[in-house]
């Protein structure tokens, strides 16, 4: 039983590294233009083109959701626009870090790097709280752009 309970801690870890990943590097592919729309740079012909909107509640109930504004917040963030970033949503430079710091913990992590370390132990149960502060911080910022 300890042995699957390991190997789907293995594999979260994988997903979780795959996805912060594949959102980090996508981050400095993608351009904003001046409209704040996203496009993808195509370098051999010097174009970019412009990607739809993907924000489902916007589109289909017209209204903001907790997440809207944080693909082009990391856009900006991956391009050194940290204001700019903070106004498509102030959480957006705060989960990039997130992100990016999670690419070395879950490679470390899934390696098993530190397994039995108590130091890593300590820092694995601090992710919880901060995990829970992100979340609160996106609903809190939420709901004030509602107001």
């Amino acid at each position: 039983m300890a042995t699957s309970n390991h190997a789907e801690d293995r594999s979260e870890h994988l997903w979780v590294l795959l996805i912060c990943a594949a959102v980090v590097l996508s981050s400095f592919v993608l351009d904003l233009s001046s409209d704040g729309s996203v496009g993808l740079r195509i370098p051999m012909m010097g174009a970019s083109v412009s990607l739809p909107p993907i924000c489902w509640s916007t589109r289909f109930l017209g209204v903001t959701c907790p997440g809207c504004g944080l693909t082009r917040s990391f856009v900006a963030v991956a391009h050194g626009e940290f204001v700019r970033a903070f106004h498509m949503n102030p959480m957006g430079p705060v989960l990039f870090f997130f992100a990016c710091v999670q690419i070395p913990y879950r490679m470390i992590d899934y390696a098993g790097l530190l397994n039995g370390n108590h130091w890593w132990e300590r820092v694995q149960q601090g992710f919880y709280p901060i995990v829970w502060a992100i979340l609160g911080g996106l609903v809190a910022t939420w709901m004030w752009r509602m107001i």
